[in-house]
């Protein structure tokens, strides 16, 4: 394909020039929630956006989006988070909703484009801020690039269809494994027939986490992960803990996850130390639990330690026979993920082979 590609052909544009950016704005109402995408939602070298809704009553007025429109985070471009919309809806207003305004830009075409290492190392350069950089819309109307003929746009599209494709059959796979681990999960938490309080099987360590402002810790960069209420954040220089340890979100959206040895925890998430039970059936139990319903609603959901204390945890009869069976499909998950990690690389490389490093 590269061979036939004529890109004497090719002519340098103004992105703004061939780019209509949509400002629809609206104050969302409560249906809006379940069509909501943020950007928390948006993903990495994946077309299409695949999940989208929130609990959360919306604030604040955001973008309406139709579908096929081009979203673009327009924070932490490091990220690169741009893909299509999968309907209409509303997106955030942290984002930047982009169309094709001329019939010599496909928009199809202009979404591959915009996830090509060409154009995220053009929005490096004209990113703004230091601490969390953030892309405008007046920086990226000027930004240059070369728009080749329609024709070969539609092949160009073509091909990367190929391989999207390919990609698309396997995350497919990755949703039905995830959901047979769920299953998995609670078939086992079913067959459990007694329970017992949390601070019987783990102990918090809430005391020990050490509150440090984002100015500080910026002066203080390390090698140690440094987490929060939805996992890590950045990086520090010193370890408060260093342990295997369940972390569960204390506010935002109640995350649950698993850390490893050396690490800093902030005042976001509430820190545990299994006792009587293993890290991994403590985070499985955890993270499949609505902790939403056990959680105070203020101004924003916080779960707090009492109400952390009050869970009960099932019991399995044989725990080491009930991982045995989770960690089947936790398995088969991590395989099939290696193979999806070799296909993004892989069309990564193609649309790098396609548009070039720099004009």
């Amino acid at each position: 394909m590269k061979d036939k590609l004529d890109k004497t052909l090719w002519k340098k544009v103004k992105f703004g020039n061939y780019v209509e950016h949509v400002s629809d704005r609206v104050i969302p109402n409560r249906e809006d929630s379940a069509t909501y995408i943020g950007l928390e939602h948006m993903e990495r070298d994946i077309t299409e956006v695949r999940r989208w809704g929130t609990d959360i009553d919306l604030i604040g007025t955001k973008l309406r989006i139709k579908k096929g429109d081009v979203l673009l985070a327009r924070r932490n471009p490091y990220l690169r988070r741009v893909q299509r919309s999968p309907h209409e809806g509303i997106f955030s207003a942290h984002g930047m909703v982009l169309r094709s305004k001329s019939v010599e830009l496909n928009q199809e075409f202009l979404l591959r484009f915009m996830q090509s290492e060409l154009f995220w190392d053009g929005l490096d350069r004209i990113a703004v801020g230091s601490l969390s950089k953030t892309i405008n819309w007046g920086d990226i109307a000027k930004y240059e690039f070369l728009l080749p003929p329609i024709q070969q746009q539609l092949e160009i599209v073509q091909l990367l269809l190929d391989f999207e494709n390919s990609t698309r059959s396997l995350l497919m796979l990755d949703k039905s494994l995830n959901d047979l681990l769920n299953q998995t999960i609670q078939v086992e938490i079913a067959r459990c027939d007694s329970f017992k309080l949390l601070p019987q099987v783990a102990k918090v360590l809430d005391s020990q986490r050490v509150p440090i402002n984002s100015s500080e810790r910026n002066l203080r960069q390390g090698d140690v992960p440094y987490y929060g209420a939805g996992g890590q954040v950045g990086w520090i220089d010193h370890a408060i803990f260093d342990e295997d340890l369940v972390l569960v979100g204390e506010d935002a959206t109640l995350d649950v996850y698993r850390i490893y040895g050396r690490s800093w925890v902030n005042n976001h998430a509430h820190v545990l130390r299994p006792t009587s039970l293993s890290q991994d059936w403590l985070y499985y139990v955890l993270s499949r639990m609505n902790l939403k319903s056990i959680a105070t609603n203020g101004t924003r959901l916080k779960l707090t330690q009492a109400a952390l204390n009050s869970i009960e945890i099932p019991i399995p009869t044989n725990e080491a026979s009930a991982l045995d069976n989770i960690r089947v499909v936790e398995r088969s998950i991590a395989s099939n993920l290696d193979v999806i990690k070799s296909e993004k690389l892989l069309l990564s490389r193609i649309r790098f082979a396609l548009f070039g490093g720099k004009i």
